[in-house]
């Protein structure tokens, strides 16, 4: 994403226009043509701010003295139109295939779209004469990077049973917020769902035995004044895992809209989650050899890197 389409507005809630909503307080001290659709997409993506804290939801109630901030995301609003992209097929044999996700790209079906990797990669495949695919693992909407899925039915079991056995290897690579201070560390902790409703899932760190075990290996790569740069290595694939365990230490991923709402050194707004899936091993039915695919950090991701140095 190109961070030159981003521009920034910010107003002041006067005491008459307390208890507005967020998306019709905007709607009136914008200055050019935008829809409401529009506006509460953008809010929806995290482009919008009530006195420096993330406000997803386009319903909240303002109060006197808001300092409300609106980045006006133009490609947020024009989304492209979704399709397999051949260059991004990292890896494709008879019975596996690694796809490089772009952000913004379900993995799965969801309640508001239909319109997914597992759906294109499907349409993409019957083009080809291809009858089957299914997914060995899932990413987030907003991560980039590596997904892996196999084309084979009679192989998937044996897929499944190594992201089961944890004996999948993964690399990701995120931006975070504040400076971490130790260098290298393993995050163990327990997760477990806080929230559920609309078919969306919240987790949170909760005590042993009301959770699952989940563990993370994490490097500095490089300390910013506010941000770090970080290589995570789960050995556990927990929905939300990384998101929930780092900023359960206190370093939301930046771009993070549910787990990260108020950054407390951070003030630059990230173009989406600042997360990347950059490398899976995994071992490959046919040749019974571990297969390696390594997925390069994506353009918006350097753009904002360049931002922090």
């Amino acid at each position: 994403m190109n961070n030159n389409s981003i521009k920034k507005y910010q107003w002041n809630v006067k005491k008459n226009e307390q208890n507005k909503t967020l998306l019709n307080f905007i709607q009136c001290h914008i200055t050019f043509e935008l829809s409401g659709r529009a506006i509460k997409r953008c809010i929806e993506n995290g482009f919008a701010r009530i006195n420096n804290r993330v406000e997803t939801f386009s319903s909240h109630k303002l109060k006197s003295e808001d300092v409300i901030s609106f980045y006006f995301n133009e490609e947020v609003i024009t989304p492209k139109k979704q399709a397999i992209e051949k260059e991004r097929i990292l890896f494709e044999d008879e019975v596996l295939i690694i796809y490089d996700k772009p952000s913004g790209v379900s993995s799965s079906p969801t309640e508001s779209s239909n319109i997914n990797l597992l759906f294109l990669m499907k349409e993409y495949l019957r083009d080809k004469n291809h009858s089957y695919a299914a997914l060995l693992h899932r990413i987030d909407k907003g991560t980039s990077g590596i997904v892996a899925l196999t084309k084979d039915a009679r192989q998937e079991k044996f897929f499944l049973e190594q992201f089961k056995n944890h004996t999948v290897r993964k690399t990701y690579f995120a931006l975070v917020d504040g400076a971490v201070k130790k260098t290298e560390g393993k995050i163990e902790s327990f997760l477990g769902i806080v929230k559920k409703q609309k078919g969306f899932e919240q987790w949170s760190e909760v005590p042993e035995g009301k959770g699952k075990i989940a563990i993370t290996h994490y490097k500095v790569i490089k300390n910013f004044n506010n941000a770090s740069y970080l290589e995570l290595n789960p050995l556990t694939g927990r929905t939300h895992q990384l998101r929930v365990q780092l900023s359960s230490m206190g370093h939301a991923i930046l771009g993070d809209t549910i787990y990260g709402k108020k950054y407390h050194n951070f003030n630059l707004p990230a173009p989406r989650l600042m997360l990347h899936a950059s490398e899976i091993s995994i071992l490959h039915p046919i040749t019974n050899k571990i297969l390696t695919i390594k997925s390069g950090i994506p353009a918006d991701f350097q753009n904002f890197l360049l931002k922090l140095r």
